[in-house]
């Protein structure tokens, strides 16, 4: 008994992601019903194997482009790269597709915590923003659903976290191979770079690392502006305007001020930060309508965020944060179907090396820190639950 306990206490921060990463798995069973759904990247996937940039006789057209009398994914293709893989194996792609995507989830949770660990040198606080990221935002709910864009999400959020890693192991053309794949599967990943280039600078005072980091980078996006020219004719068209929208109120976004434009910030900064939970008459008395919430309503404790300490690369890190968010504010989407703010996923992993790094400065994690990330355990439960 005196062994178990040892090893218990020795080994508790693995065993504890462990349990977190069962709770992914049943939550996954609980909310997908395996049953071989199609989406766009599978069926890009498949077009890749057959030698087709365009995909003909879609099955879903629902995101597709439509351009030239040709169906086209206009999302970024390392996604169906990724599947086209996996067909070549001797597996169920389809069915297995919620699977990936919960599979990079858990991923993601082992992969923050090596990257906090490495910043903060601090277990407790690595291991509390582990569990805080796992448990406390929207990254649970997305990693456990079926859907191309959630796939998108959790393998982008991969990639971005082994760029960090890479970059704190002074790995400057792995971080970027990972930059530029991340890139390839959701764009605003690329911004990444800023705070990694400030990063390799400051630490080694060498221009020519920072190019290091930057030539795969670049490789992906020559990569997909020619894909945009093979596609639609142009290396300025990534055809997101020829999608076919299912949503009435987003066909008319795109219709009268185009996937990118100022009109949408109101829409947008409300979601984010204002947007409140519908509430219904019977238990839990809180529902979502995929519209999204704020932020703070779901992961209240990221306010810590906001107040960096004055130290270069906390501020850094909050300008490319709040870079990428402005461009999130633009976007004619919200980030629809979702619960939180889906589209958080974009600069979550960044928000968490800021806390990491601002906590690693202080004495403790203030006790109010730790009843926030409490309640945004309990909300995000719900979210899955119901």
């Amino acid at each position: 008994m005196n062994n178990l306990s040892k090893l218990i206490t020795k080994h508790k921060t693995l065993i504890l992601l462990i349990i977190v990463a069962f709770i992914y798995i049943l939550s996954s069973l609980y909310k997908n019903d395996f049953d071989e759904n199609e989406n766009f990247y599978l069926e890009q996937a498949r077009a890749f194997l057959q030698g087709r940039l365009d995909i003909v006789n879609p099955i879903v057209k629902l995101d597709l482009s439509f351009f030239n009398g040709r169906w086209f994914s206009s999302f970024p293709p390392f996604p169906s790269f990724f599947l086209a893989i996996m067909y070549l194996l001797p597996v169920k792609v389809a069915f297995l597709f919620p699977f990936f995507i919960t599979l990079f989830g858990i991923a993601n949770i082992f992969f923050l915590y090596v990257l906090l660990k490495k910043v903060s040198k601090d277990e407790q606080v690595s291991l509390i923003l582990t569990l805080a990221f796992s448990l406390g935002t929207v990254h649970w709910w997305s990693s456990v659903q079926n859907g191309a864009w959630f796939f998108a999400h959790t393998l982008s959020v991969f990639l971005g976290l082994l760029a960090l890693i890479y970059l704190y192991k002074s790995k400057f053309f792995l971080s970027g191979i990972a930059i530029g794949l991340a890139f390839l599967t959701r764009q605003l990943f690329v911004f990444y770079s800023i705070f990694i280039c400030f990063v390799i600078y400051q630490s080694t005072k060498n221009l020519k690392k920072v190019l290091i980091h930057l030539i795969p980078v670049v490789v992906a996006l020559l990569i997909s502006i020619y894909l945009n020219y093979l596609r639609f004719g142009s290396i300025w068209e990534s055809g997101y305007r020829y999608m076919q929208v299912k949503d009435l109120d987003l066909i008319n976004n795109i219709q009268n001020w185009g996937i990118f434009n100022l009109q949408y910030i109101p829409w947008n900064f409300y979601t984010v930060f204002f947007r409140p939970f519908s509430f219904i008459s019977k238990f839990p008395f809180l529902s979502y309508d995929g519209w999204g919430e704020s932020i703070f309503l779901t992961s209240p404790f990221l306010i810590y965020a906001l107040f960096p300490k004055k130290k270069s690369i906390q501020l850094v890190l909050l300008i490319n944060i709040i870079l990428i968010l402005s461009i999130l504010l633009c976007y004619y989407n919200n980030g629809w179907m979702q619960f939180g703010y889906r589209f958080a996923l974009d600069f979550l992993p960044l928000t968490f090396l800021l806390l990491a790094n601002k906590f690693n400065s202080i004495q403790k994690i203030p006790k109010l820190f730790y009843l926030l990330v409490l309640f945004s355990l309990i909300i995000n439960t719900i979210g899955i639950i119901y």
